[in-house]
This record gives C-alpha cells, structure tokens and sequence, in this order.
C-alpha cells in the first residue's frame, strides 16, 4: 500500500492534531493533581477544632 502527497499530508496533519490533544490532556491532568496535592497538604495543616 503506497500512499500520495495528499494522503500523507492529511496523515501528518491528524498526527500533529492527536499530539496537540494528548498533551493539553497531559497538562490537565498534571494541573488536576497539583490541585489535590495542594488540598491534601492544606487538610493536614488545617487544626480541627471541636
């Protein structure tokens, strides 16, 4: 199976795309767990009063 100009533009050009979605997940999901570790450390700070 060979592929043409056209088809190999469209293919690089959907890769380029599929890495752009990968990473900004990646970003995501680091941000998502800076904010628990944050809470977590804010939590065992907090003194609970009764």
């Amino acid at each position: 199976m060979s592929f043409n100009a056209i088809e190999m533009q469209i293919a690089l050009s959907r890769t380029q795309d599929a890495g752009k979605n990968q990473q900004k997940n990646l970003i995501q999901q680091d941000h998502a767990a800076h904010q628990v570790r944050e809470n977590q450390e804010r939590k065992q700070k907090t003194v609970v009063s009764e």
